[in-house]
């Protein structure tokens, strides 16, 4: 008897569905277009959101990096301009000893030539004049006795070569201070022209980077001077 009615209830909702099915196909003909439509209409719109986000992404993208070179060719500007006027003071003093010491002039007490310079005071570790043997004739050390310089690898290469420029050497620990210093020499000649010796300045390596500011770089910014041959000279970083 269970039977019996489920299989009516069966026979019923098939016949339903016969029936029906040929309106729900009528329908589906009649509302394909506007069916397959509203997909497609939000396949387009998503497509076209994501090239608006793309393009806009690949906009702030080039206005970051345009940004970016921008800030650093400037702040490499600021660099180069303090970094000359840093060299130039210690290059005034180093060239006041020269034409002093060539020419006989009196040259005074040493330990007050980097005092006398406001901007080099509080940097300057060794000023020197070396005879054309190595030998400290005069430093700021006063009468202490230092070690022959001849080996030093300055003095070897201005005793060899007759340029009378400004000579700066990388970071080096040096044997009179015992500090770590960046040396600024030059040559000296005597009256016939030939090697006479040579003045040492020897500058605390910070001295480089002493211009160096927050606001600009940043507390992450990092500023590196290097060599010709990729020698450190002084680095220092934000923070």
């Amino acid at each position: 008897m269970a039977s019996s009615r489920i299989s009516q209830r069966l026979s019923r909702a098939l016949d339903r569905f016969r029936f029906n099915l040929p309106s729900k196909l009528r329908f589906l003909r009649a509302h394909l277009l506007p069916i397959l439509a509203w997909p497609l209409i939000c396949l387009g719109v998503a497509l076209l959101l994501w090239t608006v986000v793309v393009s806009k992404l690949n906009t702030d993208k080039d206005f970051v990096e345009r940004n970016a070179l921008s800030q650093a060719a400037a702040l490499s500007r600021a660099v180069g301009k303090g970094l000359s006027l840093s060299i130039s003071h210690v290059d005034e003093v180093s060239q006041s000893l020269q034409f002093r010491r060539e020419h006989g002039e009196t040259i005074g007490d040493l330990g007050q030539v980097a005092q006398n310079s406001v901007l080099l005071r509080d940097w300057v570790v060794f000023v020197g004049i070396l005879d054309r043997d190595g030998n400290v004739a005069r430093s700021n050390h006063g009468a202490a006795r230092l070690p022959n310089l001849a080996g030093e690898e300055y003095f070897r290469s201005h005793r060899a070569d007759p340029t009378r420029g400004l000579r700066i050497g990388a970071q080096t620990m040096g044997r009179a201070s015992g500090q770590l210093v960046i040396r600024f020499t030059r040559r000296l000649d005597a009256a016939d022209g030939s090697f006479d010796g040579v003045v040492v300045l020897a500058v605390r390596p910070s001295y480089l980077t002493s211009f160096y500011d927050d606001m600009s770089f940043g507390q992450r910014g990092y500023l590196g001077i290097l060599g010709a041959h990729g020698e450190l000279y002084a680095a220092r970083a934000g923070g």
